[in-house]
This record gives structure tokens, sequence and C-alpha cells, in this order.
């Protein structure tokens, strides 16, 4: 996503809780994949709330090209500080929490819960109609969702690209 929307991308700002196991999971494949496409991955590692913010402002000043939020529960939790470093910076933030995209991000591609927890509750349903849930198979629902925030888009000067237009309108 994000060199689709920045092309020449070569540094990308995180950060991260270093205490969430969920974190440093996504951190450790997302290094990876960073470093397989050639792009340099500048991370800083918080503890709280309190710290998010100027971890955002410590990752403009490495000249990073754009920022990307993992679903960390604590950056989601003070999820308009980075979008505001974001904005001030004129930096795109692409995140994977498509429900925050409207706070401030320039496009998220991730589990739209919404859309998961719907099919989830079709089990559910069975269920409460009488079904016997052993009898159910078991299925993990993870529906992709890719949401695009043209408001941050025309103040940074973004075009989306046809293909990612018709992908989030497909959701």
């Amino acid at each position: 996503m994000i060199q689709k929307l920045v092309p020449q991308v070569r540094s990308v700002g995180t950060l991260y809780n270093s205490s969430e196991a969920n974190s440093r999971k996504v951190m450790s494949v997302g290094r990876e994949l960073f470093q397989k496409r050639g792009i340099k991955l500048e991370e800083v590692a918080i503890t709280s709330t309190s710290e998010v913010f100027q971890a955002a402002q410590a990752l403009t000043a490495r000249q990073t090209q754009a920022l990307w939020i993992t679903g960390d529960n604590t950056a989601i939790q003070a999820f308009e500080g980075i979008a505001k470093v974001a904005a001030d910076a004129r930096l795109p933030l692409v995140i994977n929490d498509p429900e925050f995209t409207e706070k401030g991000a320039l496009a998220a591609v991730g589990i739209g819960w919404q859309k998961t927890c719907f099919e989830a509750a079709k089990k559910v349903a069975q269920v409460l109609l009488g079904e016997n849930p052993q009898s159910l198979p078991f299925e993990n629902v993870a529906i992709q969702q890719i949401v695009l925030n043209h408001a941050v888009a025309r103040k940074l000067g973004i075009t989306f690209p046809r293909e990612l237009i018709r992908a989030a309108d497909a959701n």
C-alpha cells in the first residue's frame, strides 16, 4: 500500500509497544517485508500512551517519507496524536485498522471488524436457532478491508490509483 501511494519511498517510520506480543510479532514480519522491498523501517519502541506523540515526532525528524502504524493497542489509544504529527509533517499515514482511517490516516488495509463480526454472527444465529454447535465447522473469518481517506489525500496532494479505489469500493 505504501509503495502504491508513495512510489519512491525509501524510509518509513513506525512506533509500537515492545511489551505487546502482538506488536512484536507484527514488527518481526514487517521488518522482513520492508527489507525485501528495499525500504528502511525506522522504529521507535514505546511503553505507554504518554510517549506516543513524541515518538511520532521523532520519526518525522528521521526524514521518513511515510508513517505506518500496526494494530498496536498503545498506539491506537493515542492515535489522534500520531495523526496530528503526520498531518503537521505532511506525511502519509498508513494503518491496518480500517475503523481509524477517518481519524486522520491516509489509508488502511486490514481486517474490517464490522464485516468480520457480521459473518461470525451468522454462526451464533445458527446456534440460537437450534443447531448443535458441535456440528458447525470451525471457520477463521477475517475479511480484508481497504479504506481510503480522500480528504487527507487532497491535503497531501496524493492521487489514489484507480485499482486502489476499485478495491476500496469493493468492500
